[in-house]
């Protein structure tokens, strides 16, 4: 009985062939999501600095706030269509994968 043994990461290759551009779009999706969210805490930290330094121009700290806030909604919206994209592939590459072990029986 000489029976091959597939590599696991080619057999997952080709199980995700059709969906490999939205697994693609997810993952700098979810890359830019997590860059957005960490802008928030380099603002807080530059807040936090210019308070100690004794800077009090509430247009300083308006700005800062308003970037913050952007880079929190980006990393928000990024996340979520990354996980929503991410998810929706795999339940694509689920049903193709069940098609085809249907047909094997």
């Amino acid at each position: 009985m000489d029976t091959k043994k597939q590599n696991p990461v080619a057999v997952l290759l080709g199980l995700v062939a059709d969906s490999k551009g939205e697994f693609t779009e997810a993952v700098i999706f979810a890359i830019i999501g997590v860059v957005a969210g960490v802008i928030p805490y380099f603002a807080g930290a530059k807040i936090i600095v210019a308070l100690m330094n004794g800077i009090r121009n509430m247009d300083y700290f308006g700005k800062l706030c308003i970037l913050a806030l952007a880079a929190y909604i980006c990393k928000v919206i990024f996340a979520n269509a990354s996980t929503t994209i991410s998810h929706s592939a795999t339940f694509k590459t689920l049903i193709h994968s069940f098609k085809n072990d249907f047909k094997a029986l």
